[in-house]
């Protein structure tokens, strides 16, 4: 038996029995051309659109992660389902990644992207630019809340595994709860939630790296004399190169961002039908802190066309799951399960007929 299984059974294969074509966009003030595919149910007529946004870290169009390829799935399906798709790459995808609009960019700055391609999508003669609406995945679905805040002609939102709170708490429960789950030591565990809620600390007061490091250093200094020989040993920060890594990657421009802003800043102006999806098994978003937090924001939004999902067993992929641990997404045959693929369509359905 093969060590690594990659049979995804979900995976579209061509020939497809619609219409795809390649297309492109811009954005101001930055220096990379976004591609994307664009699926149509057919040449003729027009018909709703739905707008793809990929979630955390740069990601191609196909939203491609341990050999599955969520979007794909999700545009090939909806597609042969009358309603056209459009994906496309990250900013920075196969770009270059010296460049500060790409290195420096933030959740703000993706939402941004993401209008351009609406801009696009909408001018297109296949499509009805009255009814294109886009459905994001995780931080995508940030994205999404942001862009729909702020343009009244996004005729729908999905959010996909999406969070409803500042980004330092869903980091906290998610790192608390895939902790345990590998079974870490307590004081160990204590230290990595201490060692997050110092560093959001120093961000909140807009240090700069090297400040942040040098803080971040005295902190570790400490906590660590506390511990006996065998307790550092097994601290998540018992290297010089685990403390740098740790404080590298919650300092830089996007992570200072994503710890500081609240979805629900967002989602309190968003007025438009909107679908809001989380699984039980998910441990890198926890539906029963950031669910609630979603359908608080609408119902003071008065949008009175919201509906929330809980998807029994599914994880952050939407698959369906057994622990729901990170480890178990590209052991999982199925790519994302066709009971969220037949919600997101009945929605799109009833909201654009």
């Amino acid at each position: 038996k093969e060590l690594f299984e990659t049979k995804r059974p979900q995976e579209p294969q061509p020939p497809y029995p619609y219409i795809e074509q390649e297309l492109s966009f811009k954005v101001e003030g930055v220096n990379y051309d976004f591609k994307g595919t664009l699926t149509l149910p057919s040449i003729q007529g027009t018909y709703p659109c739905v707008i793809l946004v990929t979630g955390s870290g740069l990601q191609n169009r196909d939203e491609e992660l341990m050999n599955h390829k969520p979007f794909k799935v999700i545009a090939d399906y909806l597609t042969r389902n009358n309603i056209a798709v459009f994906r496309y790459d990250d900013r920075g995808w196969n770009g270059d990644i010296t460049d500060s609009t790409i290195n420096n960019a933030t959740t703000l700055d993706y939402a941004v992207d993401a209008q351009a391609a609406f801009d696009m999508i909408k001018t297109h003669p296949n499509i009805n630019p009255k009814q294109i609406g886009m459905l994001g995945h995780s931080e995508g679905g940030v994205i999404t809340s942001i862009a729909a805040s702020k343009n009244p002609n996004i005729s729908f939102v999905i959010l996909l595994a999406s969070t409803g709170q500042k980004g330092i708490d869903v980091l906290l429960q998610q790192n608390e709860v895939i902790l345990k789950n590998i079974k870490m030591p307590k004081h160990a565990v204590k230290m990595q939630l201490s060692a997050l809620k110092q560093m959001y600390k120093y961000i909140e007061k807009d240090y700069t790296s090297d400040e942040i490091e040098k803080r971040m250093n005295l902190w570790f200094e400490k906590e660590l004399s506390k511990l006996n020989a065998e307790q550092r040993k097994e601290s998540p920060f018992s290297t010089a190169m685990e403390r740098t890594k740790f404080i590298n990657q919650l300092s830089s421009n996007w992570m200072r961002t994503f710890l500081k802003l609240n979805p629900s800043d967002y989602l309190t102006k968003v007025k438009q039908p909107t679908f809001a999806l989380n699984g039980t098994n998910d441990v890198q978003v926890l539906q029963e802190y950031n669910l609630p937090q979603i359908e608080k924001a609408l119902k003071k939004a008065k949008n009175k066309n919201y509906k929330t999902f809980k998807a029994i067993g599914h994880n952050h992929l939407f698959q369906q799951s057994t622990t729901g641990m990170i480890d178990e997404y590209s052991k999982i045959e199925q790519t994302i399960s066709p009971i969220i693929l037949e919600q997101i369509k009945e929605f799109i359905k009833s909201t654009t007929k």
